[in-house]
């Protein structure tokens, strides 16, 4: 099993992204050699905006990936191993703890709809890929 941390961009592709990008991420998302993990701080940036929306079916669709993902959730150590991250790189805050959690997780590998000259990509926490 590899263990997989997603970012928020590659969930909400699956719920909500173009057809051929949405194809991609629901293959993803069941890949049986996948283990995902994520963290409270993507959650909180999927639902809401999900329920905003009042689209239903995208909704059930994130709620239903959450329920079935390992969360890491020691807030305490994500906070610092994020600013730990932060003082060292020009990451964002939000990133800086979505790659925190990945790797206090174990995660081999943070899937991001990024592009590869974002800050996350220099990371010296967790290896990144892009979703394509």
């Amino acid at each position: 099993m590899i263990a997989t941390f997603l970012d928020a961009g590659v969930i909400i592709a699956a719920g909500s992204g173009p057809a051929k990008q949405q194809l991609a991420a629901l293959e993803l998302l069941t890949d049986p050699e996948r283990e995902f993990w994520t963290s409270p701080f993507v959650e909180m940036e999927v639902l809401p905006h999900a329920e905003r929306q009042g689209k239903p079916e995208e909704l059930e669709l994130y709620r239903s990936y959450f329920r079935t993902t390992h969360v890491y959730n020691n807030l305490e150590k994500i906070v610092m191993v994020a600013a730990a991250e932060l003082r060292e790189t020009s990451l964002g805050l939000a990133d800086a703890l979505h790659l925190a959690a990945a790797h206090l997780a174990g995660a081999k590998e943070f899937i991001t709809t990024e592009k590869i000259s974002k800050p996350m990509h220099r990371n010296t926490l967790v290896k990144v890929s892009v979703f394509r």
